[in-house]
């Protein structure tokens, strides 16, 4: 349980550390939707590539 707990802070901690980075890429993607429609399309795509192998 203090695995979870302690790997929880962290993502939270980093979430807080680069928040201005996230905010900015989010306004990105709002302002050209097909930049989210590329990375979506780009993780499938590797997804896909490494459950295949």
């Amino acid at each position: 349980m203090t695995l979870v707990i302690d790997l929880k802070s962290q993502i939270y901690d980093s979430i807080d550390s680069h928040s201005e980075r996230i905010i900015s890429l989010a306004q990105e993607i709002h302002a050209k939707p097909e930049i989210g429609n590329e990375e979506v399309f780009a993780s499938y795509s590797l997804s896909e590539n490494l459950i295949l192998k």
